[in-house]
C-alpha cells in the first residue's frame, strides 16, 4: 500500500490486485518474484514490450531462488527491473540478473520536530 501511495502522489494512476486479471496496464510492478510468477509471466506473455518491474523480497532472494528456483529465475529473466531494499541482495542473485537490479533503501517518516523519545522504547542505529 506504501507504494500505491507513493506512485499515486507522483501522478500515476495505479491499479492494486492479487493475481493480473488481463486488464490493459501500461506497467507493471510486481512485489515477490516467486509468488507473482504467474502474474508476471502472464503480463509478459501479453505485453512483451512493456516494462515489468519486480520488487524482489527477502523470501525470494534468501529461500525461494534455491528452494523452487524455476518460478523465481523466470520472474527474473521477465523483468526489465529489479528491485531490492538492500545492497546484499546482488550476491544472491546470479550474475546475469545483476544488470537489472537497482537498490531502493527503505525510508521512514522522520519524527515531529521537537518529539520527545517514547519512554518505553528506545531507538537503534549500526
Amino acid at each position: 500500500m506504501r507504494w500505491t501511495r507513493i506512485l499515486r502522489e507522483l501522478g500515476h494512476d495505479v491499479h492494486v490486485a492479487i493475481r493480473y486479471d488481463n486488464a490493459p496496464a501500461d506497467l507493471m510492478i510486481a512485489l515477490h518474484a516467486w509468488r507473482s510468477a504467474q502474474s508476471i509471466r502472464r503480463f509478459r506473455d501479453q505485453y512483451p514490450e512493456r516494462p515489468l518491474i519486480v520488487g524482489l523480497s527477502g523470501t525470494d532472494v534468501y529461500d525461494y531462488i534455491d528452494r523452487d528456483p524455476i518460478p523465481t529465475l523466470h520472474s527474473l529473466e521477465c523483468a526489465d527491473r529489479l528491485v531490492a531494499l538492500q545492497e546484499l541482495v546482488q550476491r544472491r542473485l546470479p550474475a546475469r540478473f545483476r544488470r537489472k537490479l537497482r537498490v531502493i533503501h527503505q525510508s521512514a517518516a522522520a519524527p515531529p520536530r521537537g518529539a520527545l523519545p517514547s519512554a518505553r522504547s528506545f531507538a537503534v542505529a549500526r
